[in-house]
């Protein structure tokens, strides 16, 4: 339910779709989103005396009574606590809500019946809008309900969710970032023709079993081409998101060259979530081991820079992949660590300056006194200096 509120009752947690002034007005990058911190509130404060909330999409104004209990200044606060409780909540609600509403839209492509462009479009910008305000809270979103009605339903927003996360990582502007998350959003829609027999099977496909599954790109495209107004770049990714850079994709086998931006996001983001969840067929990797499986394909299947890109995103290091320290040395990843992720084991290589060391050395970013070393970056797989590596350090599986 959508109602309009005095600015001085907007909380943490409540889902903003309007206000009393132009959005050109407004210094900020959505129409729509959900309100994750004080900054977003008094920046709305400057500019605005009223807005509107979507009550199903975010909390509501009423507060419960026993969250008005105020705590001595030396514990934590039972409204703060509240805030955090209220704020994971309604972005719960914003994923199973996401979640529901697809499942309609895939139940309409099942029924041959018209698709809504302006409710899957709607569904994509709120999942956009949530992982802008908060990419981490979203995360923890797709943790926490791997069981759903439609399986479809679940990897599509999950899909669109890491897809949304690495493309505002990548700072793409905003009209490609709403073409990414539609297109991920719709990206395995031509699943919806697969025959259930085939999705269920457990045993390795027949040949032929194979070439209906692989054609699920085009039908998706076939069913969305009956959709007025639908980009272009959109049904390119539908096309395209199983292509591979060596060109041993499908459905068409196309060359690296010919595998737009978005597709080769949205193909790392889906294998990653694929990987990641559990089939009728094999048990789920790990997030670690689905990183690895990414990293270590090299320039063969996936797109180098995004996949090192990828892995900043989720901050999580897989053994053997190469990282760029604070302090300009190279290091390879010996160990996870897997109650800190981003806080691995690792083997120092070469000086600031770029230069292999005589003797490496092992540094355990997990260890207090290393506090002050972070990692910048990750080499992509098939950059030029790695290949230097390889002839003088060993890297294991790389």
């Amino acid at each position: 339910m959508v109602k309009k509120i005095n600015i001085n009752q907007l909380r943490k947690g409540m889902f903003v779709c309007g206000t009393d002034r132009k959005w050109m007005d407004i210094p900020f990058f959505r129409t729509k989103f959900l309100i994750a911190s004080d900054k977003q509130i008094n920046k709305l404060k400057e500019y605005c005396q009223t807005v509107s909330i979507d009550t199903a999409k975010g909390i509501d104004v009423d507060k419960p009574a026993e969250t008005q209990v105020i705590v001595d200044a030396d514990s934590f606060s039972a409204i703060e606590m509240s805030s955090r409780v209220d704020e994971n909540n309604s972005f719960k609600k914003l994923y199973e809500q996401s979640l529901l509403l697809f499942s309609a839209v895939l139940n309409d492509a099942r029924s041959n019946r018209e698709l809504d462009l302006l409710k899957i479009d709607s569904i994509a910008a709120d999942l956009l809008a949530a992982v802008t305000a908060d990419v981490q809270a979203m995360f923890g979103q797709m943790r926490l309900n791997g069981k759903n009605i439609d399986g479809l339903a679940h990897k599509s927003v999950n899909v669109c969710i890491l897809a949304a996360a690495l493309g505002l990582y990548l700072k793409l502007p905003e009209n490609k970032l709403q073409l990414l998350g539609l297109g991920a959003l719709l990206h395995d829609i031509g699943m919806v023709g697969v025959p259930e027999a085939l999705l269920v099977k457990i045993e390795v496909l027949m040949p032929e079993e194979r070439l209906i599954l692989e054609r699920h790109p085009d039908y998706g495209a076939n069913l969305l081409r009956k959709v007025p107004e639908l980009p272009a770049e959109v049904l390119e990714i539908v096309l395209s998101h199983h292509e591979q850079m060596d060109g041993g994709g499908y459905p068409n086998g196309l060359p690296a060259a010919r595998v737009g931006e978005l597709a080769r996001i949205v193909s790392i983001a889906s294998v990653y979530e694929a990987l990641t969840g559990e089939r009728v067929y094999r048990n789920a990797l790990t997030p670690l081991d689905a990183l690895e499986h990414l990293y270590c394909s090299g320039q063969f299947l996936f797109d180098t820079q995004w996949v090192a890109r990828f892995i900043e995103v989720l901050a999580i290091y897989p053994v053997a992949c190469i990282v760029e320290l604070q302090t300009d040395e190279l290091a390879v990843v010996v160990q996870a660590n897997s109650q800190f992720p981003q806080r691995p084991l690792l083997k120092v290589i070469t000086n600031p300056q770029k230069q292999l060391l005589f003797q490496e050395r092992t540094l355990d970013l997990a260890d207090e006194q290393q506090n002050n070393i972070k990692i910048v970056r990750v080499l992509a797989s098939d950059e030029p200096i790695i290949e230097l590596l390889k002839m003088f350090v060993e890297l294991e599986k790389i």
